[in-house]
């Protein structure tokens, strides 16, 4: 019947998950990020993101009822 007696893929490694390092900008990239979207239409998304650490899915459901000044 061409059974085999143990299950082949018990015996492979499974590859291991790299840890994630995470990064911040310094003062030098945030300005020479501010200056290369400045005009666009993402400027204020990138402000946003840079002051105030929202994630991009934080920023597009942003409404102005939210913002208190």
């Amino acid at each position: 019947m061409s059974l085999i007696e143990f299950n082949p893929a018990d015996r492979v490694q499974r590859p291991k998950k790299a840890a994630f390092v995470g990064s911040v900008y310094n003062e030098a990239e945030l300005n020479e990020l501010f200056r290369a979207v400045r005009g666009d239409i993402i400027e204020l998304a990138v402000i946003l993101g840079a002051f105030y650490g929202l994630r991009r899915s934080e920023i597009v459901v942003l409404k102005w009822e939210a913002v208190d000044f």
